[in-house]
Parts: structure tokens; C-alpha cells; sequence
């Protein structure tokens, strides 16, 4: 019996994830993955990938642009329900995490943008008329004005997974603030929020 142990080299397997573009099909809306629950895909003569779709972008200059077309036509027959987002990440998974952490972000911002625009609306003739609580996951509130932050926090049933603002209603905050606002808001809860204040997680 040949007892000579192989000088062959072994195979090394490279289980390193590198940054890779992704592009990611978001549902705007939320309606369109409802309907397709309901009806399943519209008939078109070519198959539609699926909402939520994930893809790492193509090598090949050629093909990377046939992809994006597809997915771009993809949206526009969706009727602005499903928006096409791109990733720098290191998986599938990670880009499509990625792609949800924004997507709840902006709709947590435009939540907020709508419950300043309506004590605005209530009318607080341009002072700074109080402070309201704000909840970091989605953006609403309990619609109730405080006199002042320690007031606002203390009222709340879990005070550590909101914030306050102050209101001024001759300077509300935009769709776009309140979006950075809870984005940074939303890091410093998680603990990823690094000390030069650009998350770690990303």
C-alpha cells in the first residue's frame, strides 16, 4: 500500500465577501406586492421578476445595461408603484436590507413631515409653540404638544425608542430633514452610529 502522503496543493476556497453594485426593485407603495398576492403578475410577453427583486449587477458593460433597461421598463409598467434603487453591498441579503432600511426610513419621514404639518395647521402663529415626541420605527406621534422635551419623553410608554423635536411653525421641517433626522436618530438607537457620525452598519 502506497502510504506517500499527496503533494497535491489544497483547493483554497475564498469565503471573503467584497462590495459588489446590487440593484434592488423597492415597492413604493406596498399596494403593488398586494396585488400580485391577489392577482398574481400581469401577462406581458416577457416574465416579470418579482417586487423585492434583488440583482448583482452584470460585469459586462453590454449586459449591465440590458439589466437595467428591463428593470427600468419593469417599473414603468408598474405604474410608479416599483422604484429601481441601487446598493453597494457584499451580498444579496445585505443590499436588499439595505434597500428596506431606506424604504421604512422614508416613509418614517414623511409620517413625521405630516404630523409637523398638521399642529402646524392647527395654527401656532409662527412661534415655537411646544414640543412633540416622535417614534424613531415609523414616525408618528401621540399628537399631543408638550410644553417642553422632558415632558414630551416622560409620556411616552417607551421613551427610549423616541425622540422629540421642537415645533416651529414659521420653519417646519422639510420631507428630506425629517428624513436625515430619523435616519441619524435611527443608527444612535441601533449603536451603530460612529463618532464621526456615519453609521457603522453601512
Amino acid at each position: 500500500m502506497n502510504t506517500t502522503p499527496s503533494t497535491a496543493p489544497a483547493t483554497r476556497v475564498n469565503l471573503d465577501k467584497h462590495p459588489a453594485t446590487y440593484l434592488v426593485l423597492v415597492d413604493v407603495t406596498e399596494a403593488f406586492t398586494a396585488q400580485l398576492a391577489l392577482f398574481g403578475p400581469a401577462q406581458r410577453h416577457r416574465p416579470l421578476p418579482p417586487t423585492g427583486h434583488v440583482v448583482r449587477q452584470a460585469d459586462d458593460p453590454q449586459e449591465r445595461e440590458t439589466q437595467w433597461d428591463d428593470l427600468a421598463d419593469f417599473c414603468t409598467e408598474a405604474q410608479s408603484q416599483v422604484s429601481l434603487r441601487t446598493y453597494t453591498a457584499i451580498s444579496h441579503g445585505h443590499a436588499a436590507y439595505l434597500a428596506r432600511w431606506d424604504h421604512a426610513v422614508g416613509r418614517a419621514a414623511e409620517n413625521m413631515a405630516e404630523v409637523i404639518g398638521d399642529h402646524v395647521a392647527r395654527g401656532t402663529r409662527g412661534r415655537l409653540a411646544g414640543w412633540i415626541a416622535i417614534r424613531i420605527a415609523d414616525g408618528r406621534s401621540d399628537n399631543v404638544l408638550y410644553p417642553d422635551a422632558p415632558s414630551a419623553r416622560a409620556a411616552q410608554k417607551h421613551p427610549e425608542r423616541c425622540t422629540v423635536v421642537p415645533l416651529n411653525a414659521r420653519n417646519p421641517l422639510t420631507v428630506e430633514e425629517c428624513e436625515r433626522f430619523l435616519t441619524s436618530k435611527a443608527h444612535e438607537l441601533h449603536g451603530c452610529l460612529g463618532r464621526d457620525f456615519h453609521p457603522t452598519c453601512r
